[in-house]
């Protein structure tokens, strides 16, 4: 491996859960864009507590990683994609950051009604798609004590889960993440009888 196949290959890493940059962020003082974040801010989690930031990295991405590697590339979910007016603006996050998605469909195929799923899953519904206009960005992941359900955009979406992986001791989800098959199967069922992903949430 060339040092520039594993700069990408690192970058990779680096982005698996990440919010472009000026993605507001629910907080205890209101919406904040992420890069104005800092440790020790408060924000707010699926279950109503506000949790304190422990820490936030960042990584630029440029137009010519974009050019050598695909899977940089951004997953835009246009506002009001995801059903219920959410996100209330479009909101760009890495393709595996995963997304909560909230249904009787999700109950009935994986035991859970709120579970995660890959943003690059959800390009199956209309208005969430792989975004081929950006010519370079800056992401942004937040890491607190625990990993979280927070609201980017007003939408529900995860914090950092460090490993990356579904089954990982000492690390427990902050909801239920799908294996891949279950959640093809879910996203499937859902476009076909016209569910959105958050079809469960309110």
């Amino acid at each position: 491996m060339t040092s520039k196949d594993a700069t990408i290959d690192q970058t990779s890493q680096q982005t698996a859960t990440a919010f472009a940059k000026g993605t507001l962020i629910e907080t205890a003082s209101g919406q904040r864009p992420i890069e104005k974040l800092k440790k020790g801010d408060r924000v707010m989690t699926a279950n109503g507590i506000y949790q304190r930031v422990e820490a936030k990295n960042t990584c630029n991405v440029t137009p010519n990683m974009l050019a050598q590697n695909e899977d940089l590339r951004p997953i835009r979910i246009v506002a009001g994609a995801l059903g219920h007016g959410l996100p209330k603006n479009d909101l760009l996050v890495s393709k595996d950051h995963r997304m909560l998605v909230s249904s009787e469909l999700a109950y009935r195929l994986c035991g859970e009604t709120d579970v995660l799923v890959p943003a690059s899953r959800l390009t199956h519904f209309p208005g969430i798609f792989a975004c081929e206009d950006t010519d370079g960005l800056e992401y942004f992941h937040l890491l607190f004590e625990e990993h979280e359900v927070i609201f980017a955009e007003g939408a529900p979406s995860e914090s950092l889960y460090p490993t990356q992986e579904e089954h990982t001791d000492g690390v427990i989800p902050a909801a239920h993440i799908p294996a891949a098959q279950k959640q093809k199967k879910l996203i499937a069922r859902h476009v076909q009888s016209g569910k959105e992903a958050l079809d469960g949430l309110y």
